[in-house]
């Protein structure tokens, strides 16, 4: 592998890489917004239902160390680890001032911490726990409002709440519930993680859904694109029709006109196109004028537009062409109708009629009819019975009709003898045919090549 195939394979992954990581801290930091606010919602609903969950005798001012058994308070402590779990939180305690110290009157600890540390069962204090925000705890107890901090001891980091309360004996204490931060790092990380894995679950899932949809409505837009299309063609010869046409031409007229850019059409008449349908029927007929129409769109530019006006008529919109374009068109149309007449031959010939016309004043309809009129003044259509006898000479030259004769020829003072190759048509039905008949029909028609 080459440095460029390394480039082109390792680029998308860094790309993609970076594009996974900064999508990960997007949920991340989304997902830590509403985990916070679960997590003081959560805070809250415990501290505000503790004071159901404790008798009043925890919060008497009074009490000491000997007022309870180590067995009520480990039960104290159970109850109200369970209720913590409910709650959706670490722990639960109350908390009350003595003197100048700040102590736990319940505590819902785990059985390890209790072993950790036997002074948890009850009445435990601030410094004895190591905790490190007494002076925020102080403050809390004059407050009305709850209070959120984060706080640590000598067992974790917390979130946390302290809700001011007065006990029916007229003790102020504080209702106070604990989120780890430890917990709630690994509960995000989780929701992250789910989140994430969620998404691009439902990504891959649904990409090949999504793929399928835009492909269907792709394939309806190109469907709505060609039936507009065909309905602006010609069936038959892939040309505009003549309603599309002249809309093409009004347009492109008055935008060559607004730009100063000379305009001009060219008008094509098939010679003999009935005679072609009435005696080789109509598939001839429409095969001469899909082969008319190959040969005008060969000829003309890219940018110009063909249109079939009626039966044998077409018409070349000509934008931009001035009298030289028009007059190498010309020649390019007779060239290419002359390789067609030269090389295809068949029970027929192509013969066109047609004209060049540079738009000078009027409406596209105008200047239509008058192109026309000099079309029809210009052309010459020859009689039926030269379009047959084109025909036949195909037919006789297939059939081996054509016969060379040597016409001798004596010179008798020069005492000799000379021969003049003369070719004669046996008709099977004419009879011979005088190549003063047939020699101008086969020039006309392109069988002789000068």
């Amino acid at each position: 592998m080459n440095f460029n195939t390394i480039k082109r394979f390792v680029s998308p992954v860094i790309f993609l890489g970076i594009g996974v990581i900064l999508h990960f801290l997007f949920v991340f930091h989304l997902e830590g917004e509403r985990a916070l606010r679960e997590m003081d919602e959560a805070l809250l609903r415990a501290a505000k239902n503790l004071k159901f969950y404790v008798d009043r005798e925890y919060i008497n001012s009074g009490l000491n160390s000997s007022s309870y058994t180590k067995e009520k308070a480990v039960k104290l402590n159970s109850e109200l680890r369970l209720r913590a779990e409910e709650q959706g939180v670490d722990y639960l305690y109350l908390l009350i001032r003595r003197g100048e110290g700040i102590r736990y009157v319940a505590l819902s600890c785990s059985r390890e911490e209790l072993i950790k540390d036997p002074k948890a069962y009850y009445w435990y204090s601030f410094s004895e726990a190591g905790d490190d925000s007494f002076d925020e705890t102080w403050d809390a107890f004059d407050g009305r409002e709850p209070v959120y901090l984060e706080s640590s001891d000598i067992w974790d980091t917390y979130r946390s709440i302290y809700i001011p309360e007065v006990a029916p004996d007229g003790t102020e204490y504080l209702a106070g519930a604990d989120i780890t931060i430890t917990h709630f790092k690994k509960n995000l990380l989780i929701r992250t993680a789910k989140t994430i894995s969620g998404f691009w679950i439902f990504v891959l899932f649904s990409l090949p859904l999504l793929l399928s949809f835009c492909k269907l409505k792709r394939e309806k837009r190109d469907y709505k694109e060609r039936v507009t299309e065909l309905s602006s063609l010609d069936t038959l010869t892939g040309t505009y029709n003549r309603n599309t046409g002249m809309r093409y031409l009004e347009s492109e007229l008055k935008e060559c006109l607004e730009k100063g850019l000379p305009f001009s059409i060219c008008l094509v008449d098939i010679q003999k196109l009935g005679y072609i349908n009435k005696r080789h029927g109509l598939n001839m007929g429409d095969e001469v004028l899909k082969t008319v129409a190959l040969i005008l769109r060969d000829t003309f530019r890219k940018t110009d537009k063909l249109v079939r006006l009626e039966g044998d008529k077409f018409m070349a919109i000509l934008p931009g062409c001035n009298e030289n374009t028009r007059s190498l068109l010309a020649s390019a149309l007779l060239e290419r109708l002359s390789a067609y007449n030269k090389y295809n031959r068949k029970n027929h010939f192509i013969k066109l009629h047609y004209i060049f016309k540079e738009h000078r004043e009027g409406s596209g309809d105008k200047f239509i009819e008058e192109t026309l009129s000099h079309l029809l003044l210009k052309k010459n259509h020859g009689t039926a019975y030269d379009t047959m006898i084109q025909e036949e000479m195909l037919n006789g030259l297939e059939n081996n009709e054509f016969e060379t004769f040597f016409q001798p020829k004596v010179h008798l003072k020069k005492r000799k003898v000379e021969y003049e190759a003369l070719v004669r048509w046996i008709h099977p039905e004419r009879g011979v045919i005088s190549p003063e008949v047939f020699i101008p029909q086969a020039e006309k028609s392109f069988l002789i090549s000068r």
